[in-house]
């Protein structure tokens, strides 16, 4: 499992994670945790979550986020609010299951639940722990949300393609552009 994002409860939900893996290994599922990033709630995340079934690796370079995505199976944001999580992205193009909240934001337009990810309830580490255990019971599936995951974000985040719809944009910006009242 793998959480890369600012460390800090309000927004991001980071305090469930510890919650998740205490369901997770009372339901005997071995599950290894990365935790990427910095934030204010670090020093509470790492008091509250001393397994050692969890890294902590600080803050890295987007490279470096890639990379160490690129060797886990699943992508876990408990979050309380977004908009559209570029870590979301990330991890699913190169495979990862995101787990994320069922918010009200882009990440309902991002992710399918079911198809492109598990959408868990808010706030609530049981339904994540589910959510995870039935990943862990079959592969099958894990192998298939991750393969839609990233042909979502190949599909319809492809950098080549979002460049050029904008250079089409800002090409129309003299005719777009509306002059505005004092």
């Amino acid at each position: 499992m793998l959480f890369a994002g600012r460390l800090e409860h309000a927004q991001k939900g980071v305090l469930d994670l510890p919650s998740i893996d205490r369901i997770l290994t009372d339901r005997g599922v071995d599950a290894q945790w990365t935790v990427v990033g910095s934030g204010p709630d670090e020093d509470r995340l790492r008091g509250a979550w001393t397994s050692s079934r969890v890294s902590f690796l600080g803050t890295k370079t987007h490279e470096e986020v890639i990379d160490i995505a690129s060797k886990h199976d699943v992508f876990v944001l408990p979050t309380r609010w977004e908009g559209v999580p570029v870590a979301l992205l990330e991890a699913m193009g190169v495979g990862l299951v995101p787990v994320v909240s069922h918010v009200e934001s882009g990440v309902g337009e991002i992710l399918t639940d079911g198809v492109t990810g598990l959408l868990p309830p808010v706030a609530n580490p049981g339904a994540f722990a589910d959510a995870i255990a039935s990943l862990d019971a079959d592969r099958a599936k894990l192998e298939t949300i991750g393969s839609a995951a990233s042909a979502y974000v190949r599909r319809n985040h492809d950098i080549r393609e979002r460049t050029d719809a904008y250079q089409a944009l800002f090409a129309r910006y003299r005719h777009l552009r509306r002059p505005r009242t004092r």
